[in-house]
């Protein structure tokens, strides 16, 4: 199974990390798992961290793409995710504060996972969401919390994440897109 591994570490632009579409339709479409982590920096060991102690990030790391440079669209979550999801800024996508404050995406911009879906990818959230409308991305499998905060999935307990995820990969018999969305 190849995998594509995908580590945003502060709410950047996934954009054009995606591999473009294989000629011919010959060479399978990679997994994508993007994993976003609220108010992470470079604390991690693949980062040169030298207190950082995070074997399974730097395996990861080593066998995907890992970033060196990012830059944050917004300073708050929503706005920075909104930008994650469609590939841009606030003032373009609608998205300029706070879901839980009724700030929103605008429905007329494709996200990504709406366009992996199109090309046959299941598509899966687990953690924090914090975009609205809710269904602005069309999730086959949804753990998280939503706008309202009501509790799916504790995005602070890693195991329960983890097995979840577990979960959602064994599940597959095509292309996946999978969030892992931490605080």
């Amino acid at each position: 199974m190849r995998f594509l591994f995908i580590l945003i570490i502060m709410c950047g632009r996934l954009g054009a990390a995606l591999p473009p579409h294989a000629s011919g339709g010959t060479a399978p479409q990679p997994n994508v798992v993007l994993i976003i982590a609220d108010d992470l920096g470079i604390e991690l060991g693949c980062y040169g961290d030298p207190q950082a102690h995070t074997p399974n990030i730097d395996r990861l790391a080593s066998e995907g793409t890992r970033f060196e440079t990012a830059w944050v669209t917004a300073a708050s979550c929503s706005p920075s995710r909104g930008s994650i999801y469609t590939g841009l800024y606030p003032h373009q996508n609608g998205l300029v504060g706070l879901a839980h404050y009724g700030f929103a995406l605008n429905e007329r911009y494709r996200t990504i996972p709406s366009e992996l879906k199109a090309m046959g990818y299941r598509t899966g959230i687990i953690g924090k969401f914090h975009l609205a409308p809710k269904d602005i991305c069309p999730w086959d499998y949804y753990m998280t919390q939503d706008v309202n905060r009501e509790l799916v999935a504790d995005n602070r307990d890693v195991r329960s994440m983890t097995a979840m995820a577990e979960g959602f990969v064994a599940g597959n018999t095509g292309p996946f897109f999978l969030v892992m969305s931490y605080i």
